[in-house]
């Protein structure tokens, strides 16, 4: 369990490297929006979202490093971003795709607690409702499956 003082150093940190932005040459705020939040950023707080890394420590200064840098208009340090052909956007589209396909078609099972069912599909259903194949789902207490018929 985290404390209210580490989320909150965790989501002012953006507003710091904001100001470090304004105030900074670029290459200095970046170096320096990333190094202080290793140092000043406590260790064992995170944000966990579902379906995105937790944000901790590591990747929150980094982020708000790499957000500032874009949002900078100095033509001078930065050239066009380049332009990717067809297999390179496809790559990155099944990168950022898959996780939540992944996340959906798990038939692993999910105890959480005394209660237990399948990840993708279990919940609370009867012998009667099910409409998947010859797969059993666990009951809430985790002890007794249910047949499943088909419909």
């Amino acid at each position: 369990m985290t404390t209210p003082q580490a989320l909150m150093m965790l989501l002012i940190w953006p507003i710091v490297v904001s100001v470090m932005f304004n105030r900074l040459p670029r290459q200095q705020a970046i170096i320096w929006s990333i190094l202080a939040g290793y140092l000043v950023l406590p260790p064992v707080a995170e944000i966990d979202l579902p379906l995105f890394p937790s944000l901790n420590k590591a990747i929150i200064p980094a982020l708000s490093a790499a957000f500032f840098n874009m949002l900078k208009k100095d033509e001078a340090l930065i050239a066009e971003p380049p332009r990717y052909s067809g297999p390179v956007t496809l790559f990155l589209g099944m990168l950022l795709i898959a996780p939540i396909l992944s996340a959906l078609t798990n038939p692993d099972a999910l105890i959480e607690g005394s209660r237990s069912g399948r990840a993708s599909h279990c919940r609370r259903q009867s012998a009667n409702r099910c409409w998947f194949s010859p797969i059993s789902c666990l009951s809430p207490w985790g002890t007794n499956t249910f047949p499943i018929r088909r419909a």
